[in-house]
């Protein structure tokens, strides 16, 4: 959970209302706790905290972290300048790329939280996927990295407690772990948030009850994934992968009903495909989850330099096309909800 500068109880001297930020320079680590116990109701007993520096080690300690921009940036404060597309930074780059504010996205701070969500999300896979916490070499690297410039509580500041912590998590998988920022609303200052108490509540009360978040069904199984990308902003392909004459064509028809914008519409390769399959380019991993969703499978195939344009494999488990609901970000909080398996493009 991150939280923004948001005004908070506590975090003044004498324990006034304000910026949350402002509770490290005015007490350190120590007031920082206390101000999120105040907000939260949770009792926290360890942290961590690490320094630029402590930042930049970790980034080079696992080979660098991929991120991906959507235009050129230069920004003279952060000292960032790359190109469009994919990059993999390490060190002052690295660094640059989560402070800089004025030049990407909508150079607010919130913009710039999803952008810093997105390289830990990044950072995530690539230890996971290096196998980093599999070798005891490459895991003391990191850290030993991390412990060189970390501030923390006499527990966690104990690398052999820092190690069992890392490998308890090698069996993590990134669509498991949830990035949310806070509720929140504007005070009109052009500065500065508030926290939306009824809304944090219950993210609050899934970490004090140690539940996920979002909340599972009733019946114990996963919400419906969020939908993020409205259908008419998805174009794709309708192919028959089955013997059922006319199979594309009759789902073709339903998704544009739905409001799909449909391309082609032909037979696959093969007419073996006994579930619908959904073949994507990674970037493009939010329409991904509203066509699947539609389509009734939960079988997708992300495929590099597939482009813009979906591929969906009608299989002979398809029945019909399912109405989606679209988040709506700017009535609904939990639109702010991103998973560690998700693809970010910074603008």
């Amino acid at each position: 959970i991150t939280l923004p500068r948001c005004k908070v109880k506590g975090t003044t001297v004498g324990g006034d209302v304000g910026r949350f930020n402002e509770a490290m320079d005015i007490g350190g680590p120590g007031c920082t706790v206390k101000a999120v116990e105040e907000l939260s109701g949770l009792d926290i007993s360890n942290f961590m905290m690490v320094d630029f520096r402590g930042f930049k080690r970790i980034v080079d300690a696992v080979g660098g972290v991929e991120i991906c921009l959507t235009k050129p940036v230069d920004d003279p404060l952060s000292g960032l300048q790359l190109g469009k597309g994919k990059h993999v930074v390490q060190g002052e780059e690295a660094l640059a790329f989560v402070r800089a504010r004025k030049t990407l996205g909508d150079g607010s701070d919130t913009s710039r939280i999803r952008r810093q969500q997105a390289f830990l999300s990044s950072l995530m896979r690539q230890v996971l996927s290096s196998g980093t916490l599999l070798n005891p070499a490459s895991l003391l690297g990191v850290l030993d990295a991390a412990t060189e410039s970390l501030t923390a509580d006499p527990q966690m500041a104990d690398i052999n407690n820092l190690k069992d912590l890392a490998l308890s998590l090698k069996d993590l998988r990134p669509a498991n772990v949830t990035f949310t920022t806070l509720p929140w609303t504007p005070n009109g200052d052009g500065a500065t948030v508030s926290v939306n108490p009824k809304k944090a509540a219950p993210i609050w009360k899934a970490m004090r009850d140690d539940t996920p978040w979002p909340p599972k069904g009733a019946s114990g199984a996963e919400e419906a994934p969020l939908l993020k990308t409205p259908p008419e902003k998805i174009q794709v392909d309708v192919l028959n992968g089955t013997t059922t004459p006319k199979l594309a064509k009759q789902a073709a028809r339903q998704l544009r009903k739905q409001g799909f914008v449909v391309r082609d519409v032909g037979n696959a390769e093969t007419a073996d495909y006994a579930q619908t399959t959904v073949i994507y380019d990674p970037r493009w991993d939010q329409s991904s989850k509203t066509l699947a969703a539609a389509m009734g499978t939960d079988v997708t195939e992300s495929v590099r330099k597939h482009g813009g344009v979906l591929t969906v494999i009608v299989g002979s488990d398809f029945t019909q096309v399912q109405p989606v609901k679209i988040l709506d970000i700017t009535q609904d909080y939990t639109a702010q909800v991103n998973t560690g398996d998700e693809s970010f493009c910074a603008s």
